[in-house]
């Protein structure tokens, strides 16, 4: 019982220092401006996090990965767009969030863009089955 009580823990303090969307910026021209520093791209993510079920998918399957987060510390600076229906935000936020939707012409979630520091799309994605692996692929591919 004792094991698997320090395995738990461990197992918790590991996936926590992966990094959690929750935590990502949610300011697109704070994030070109920290993409242009660090010669990185900008992962823009549009979700509905708390009761869109492809979004949570995503973020199990996908962005609260080792390889991911390895990734993306590496090469990308992770904007999370969310529209939750539970989590509070700010009516400041919601505008904001709203303007880029329409901006972007957002029509579902998830929803990504790779975008330069510059704000020039190079890539459109969302969910991919694959795993990991695969979705780093396919960022690395649509950023080359």
């Amino acid at each position: 019982m004792k094991q698997i009580a320090i395995a738990s823990v461990l197992i918790l303090l590991t996936l926590s220092a992966w990094g959690d969307i929750y935590e990502w910026e949610t300011d697109l021209e704070a994030a070109t401006e920290q993409a242009a520093e660090e010669e990185k791209h900008v992962f823009l993510y549009f979700a509905g996090s708390d009761w869109c079920g492809w979004c949570q998918r995503f973020k199990q399957e996908i962005l609260d990965t080792r390889p991911f987060n390895e990734f993306s510390e590496t090469d990308l600076v992770p904007v999370l767009i969310d529209f939750p229906r539970e989590i509070e935000q700010s009516a400041e936020q919601e505008a904001y969030n709203r303007q880029l939707a329409e901006r972007f012409g957002v029509q579902g979630f998830p929803t990504v863009y790779v975008l330069t520091p510059d704000e020039e799309i190079v890539l459109r994605s969302g969910y991919l089955e694959g795993g990991p692996a695969n979705y780093v692929e396919h960022l690395r591919s649509g950023m080359q």
